[in-house]
């Protein structure tokens, strides 16, 4: 539709859409994984930041000075509320992942105590079996004896004594020598990033609409109130007939162009000998 600047730099802003679509792909998965509760207004967002990208993408290559600048601008702060809403993610990621790390670690710390007191319990009960086993082997020995033997002191003594089992000492949680850390569930650090997060959103939101209301003003900006929007008169008069023909007969009143060597066309119209200048 337009005239570019130069054949290359089709490439270059394609690659560039890519690159700010990659962008708002991060961002959007990002929203996504720290709070799935804002996804419908994330996928909103992320479609809304493509398509206008898109559009000033399209401009960046102009010949109109003044359109490419401002699409450039606009494609600029576009950046920018990704690049905002990128802060903001991965300072609340970076908590939200240590704080999973952490549940993780305080389970496998659990099932570890729970095996360490399961295998405490077996060995207790094993000596406990075998204490058993020794007092029945005691007892039998001793009813072999005759009956004055059973009385003597040595052996009564040796009678009265009954093994018992090593208690088992069980700490709880609130006597624990060792100071713990107050942390944070995954689910409380979501719970207080949702607002945080949703503020990035909006951020980048209002700089859609924005850049929007901004580069359209732009494209049907007339200052002049001559019909002819701004960056039209830009462009060289020749491309402006061509392309925009009536535009081009508001802006010069119809006049065509006088060639170099020619007379103008009013002049040629007039009769032989008349006065120019009547």
């Amino acid at each position: 539709m337009f005239q570019f600047k130069s054949k290359n730099s089709h490439f270059w802003k394609w690659i560039l859409y890519c690159g700010v679509s990659l962008f708002i792909i991060v961002v959007g998965w990002s929203i996504y994984h720290m709070t799935p509760g804002l996804w419908p207004i994330a996928l909103a967002m992320c479609g809304a930041g493509a398509a206008v990208s898109f559009v000033y993408t399209v401009y960046t290559t102009v010949i109109a000075k003044s359109l490419r600048r401002k699409a450039w601008i606009c494609e600029a702060l576009i950046v920018v509320g990704l690049a905002i809403n990128v802060t903001i993610h991965a300072a609340i990621s970076r908590r939200y992942d240590v704080a999973i790390q952490a549940r993780e670690a305080r389970y496998i710390e659990e099932e570890r105590e729970q095996e360490i007191k399961e295998a405490e319990h077996k060995r207790q009960t094993e000596l406990l079996d075998k204490q058993k086993s020794l007092i029945d082997s005691q007892t039998r020995q001793l009813g072999m004896l005759p009956t004055r033997s059973r009385r003597s002191p040595g052996l009564a003594g040796q009678s009265d004594l009954t093994p018992q089992a090593t208690p088992i000492i069980k700490t709880k949680p609130g006597n624990s020598a060792q100071a713990t850390v107050s942390m944070l569930s995954p689910e409380q650090i979501q719970e207080q990033a949702w607002w945080w997060v949703l503020g990035g959103i909006l951020c980048e939101v209002g700089f859609i609409v924005g850049t929007f209301i901004y580069f359209v003003r732009g494209l049907i900006g007339d200052v002049n109130k001559n019909g002819v929007e701004d960056w039209k008169e830009e462009l060289d008069p020749e491309e402006l007939r061509a392309r925009f023909p009536d535009d081009y007969n508001r802006l010069h009143g119809g006049r065509t162009r006088q060639t170099p060597g020619m007379a103008p066309a009013y002049a040629q119209s007039q009769a032989p000998g008349a006065n120019p200048n009547p």
